[in-house]
C-alpha cells in the first residue's frame, strides 16, 4: 500500500512558526504491510468452525462428511440407478436366465442377447408406439403450455373484477380427479366421431394439464 501523504487528525494544528511532522511514506507502507501480514497469520491459526457458527460449517470433520453427506448421497444414488442397471440386464438375458434363478444371477447377464430388442423393433408395432408417443406429447404439452402461459399471465398481471375467483376455480379444476372426467370425455369424443385417433388424445391431454400449469404458473 502506498501512501503520499498523511493529515493531520481533525482540530490539531502546527506549532505556530513550525512545520508539521511529516511522516515518511515508506516508513508508513512497512507498518501497513507488516499489520497485513499479523492479520493473516492470525486467520491461519484460528481453530476451525464450530457447530455454534452456524450453517453447515460444523460439517469439518471426515468422518462428520462421510456420515452426513456422502453415504446418503451413495444411499440415494443406488436407489436412484439400480433400476436402470435391472432393465439394461434384462433386456439382454435369454428366457431361460429371466425365468431360472437357480442356475443364473438375477443381477448380471451370464449368456447376452439381442433377440429381446430384435423382437421388441421389428416383431411388434413399437416404433409407431412410440411415434404416436411423441406426437401426441408434443402437441398436447405446446397447447396447454400456450394456453397457461397467457392464463396465468392475464390472472396475475392484469387485474379485473374477479380475477381472484378465476384464479380459485382453475385451483379447484385442478383438484379434480381425472377419473371424474373420463366418462363425459368419453361421451364427446364418440359425439365427435373421434374414437381410437391421435387427435382425441391431444385434445382430451390439455384438459388436465392447462389447469395444473396454470397454477403452477400463478
Amino acid at each position: 500500500m502506498a501512501v503520499d501523504s498523511v493529515r493531520l487528525p481533525p482540530g490539531s494544528t502546527p506549532a505556530a512558526g513550525k512545520p508539521a511532522a511529516a511522516i515518511d511514506p515508506a516508513e508508513l507502507a512497512r507498518l501497513v504491510e507488516q499489520a497485513d501480514d499479523d492479520i493473516a497469520a492470525a486467520a491461519r491459526h484460528t481453530g476451525p468452525p464450530t457447530e455454534e457458527a452456524g450453517g453447515m460449517d460444523y460439517l469439518v470433520t471426515r468422518k462428520q462428511k462421510l456420515l452426513t453427506v456422502y453415504l446418503p448421497l451413495v444411499l440415494f444414488t443406488f436407489v436412484l440407478l439400480f433400476p436402470f442397471y435391472w432393465m439394461t440386464v434384462t433386456t439382454f438375458k435369454g428366457k431361460d436366465e429371466l425365468y431360472d434363478f437357480e442356475r443364473f444371477s438375477p443381477f448380471w447377464v451370464s449368456n447376452p442377447t439381442l433377440a429381446n430388442v430384435k423382437k421388441l423393433l421389428f416383431d411388434t408395432s413399437y416404433p409407431q408406439w412410440l411415434w404416436n408417443t411423441l406426437l401426441v406429447s408434443f402437441f398436447a404439452t405446446a397447447i396447454a403450455l400456450l394456453t397457461s402461459v397467457l392464463a396465468a399471465y392475464a390472472i396475475e398481471r392484469l387485474r379485473f373484477k374477479g380475477s381472484r375467483w378465476v384464479g380459485l376455480a382453475i385451483y379447484g379444476a385442478y383438484l379434480v380427479p381425472p377419473s371424474i372426467l373420463f366418462i363425459p370425455l368419453a361421451a364427446m369424443v364418440f359425439k365427435l366421431q373421434l374414437f381410437d385417433t391421435r387427435l382425441a388424445l391431444i385434445l382430451t391431454y390439455p384438459t388436465f394439464l392447462i389447469p395444473f400449469c396454470t397454477w403452477l404458473l400463478m
